[in-house]
């Protein structure tokens, strides 16, 4: 994203010049906030960030799991809840 980086010792502080700089945002008490990232750290802040949606789409995945197997279990539960009484005829006890 190319705009001002806010340093005061930067060309970009008192003149229009404007050059790449990476921000992160983020939501604060509902509002986005962005923050420069120093170029010393743009590495591990991109590690952390590819983590972060990695960690987001395996707890959906887990989730989705547990509500499969959830349901399985109500099916056993039913299934259980049945006595056979031979010639395929089942009746809830």
């Amino acid at each position: 994203m190319a705009g001002k980086c806010g340093k005061s010792s930067c060309k970009c502080y008192k003149s229009d010049y404007s050059h790449e700089v990476w921000r992160i945002t983020k939501s604060i008490g509902g509002k986005a906030v962005a923050r420069v990232v120093p170029v010393e750290d743009l590495f591990k802040v991109r590690n952390l960030t590819w983590n972060y949606k990695k960690f987001q789409e395996t707890k959906r995945n887990l989730i989705k799991i547990q509500k499969e197997i959830q349901k399985e279990i109500k099916n056993i539960e039913k299934l259980k809840s049945q006595e056979y009484y031979g010639q395929g005829i089942f009746k809830t006890k």
